[in-house]
């Protein structure tokens, strides 16, 4: 898929309901992360959503397809060796 501004983004399936957000790192300068609501502090192993820049803005909930299977995005983490989200 492409977002706004044409680059082209992913999310591979790393196992069941695990899914890695592929961008250029160059499109991560500018990301956005927030909380979920009602969290004190932004706990990155549960982000309530990301917006990197050109997006796609992502938050529990959303759509992300796998295919033609359209998967619910339940829960996103940022960690070490990238962004992972969990989809139903």
């Amino acid at each position: 898929m492409k977002n706004r501004y044409g680059v082209e983004y992913s999310f591979a399936k790393v196992e069941d309901s695990l899914y890695r957000f592929h961008i250029p790192e160059s499109e991560m300068e500018y990301m956005r992360m927030g909380s979920r609501e009602g969290q004190d502090e932004i706990d990155m192993e549960n982000l309530g959503m990301f917006d990197p820049s050109g997006g796609p803005y992502i938050e529990i909930g959303s759509k992300i397809y796998e295919g033609c299977n359209a998967l619910t995005v339940t829960r996103i983490m940022s960690r070490e060796d990238g962004l992972f989200v969990e989809a139903e």
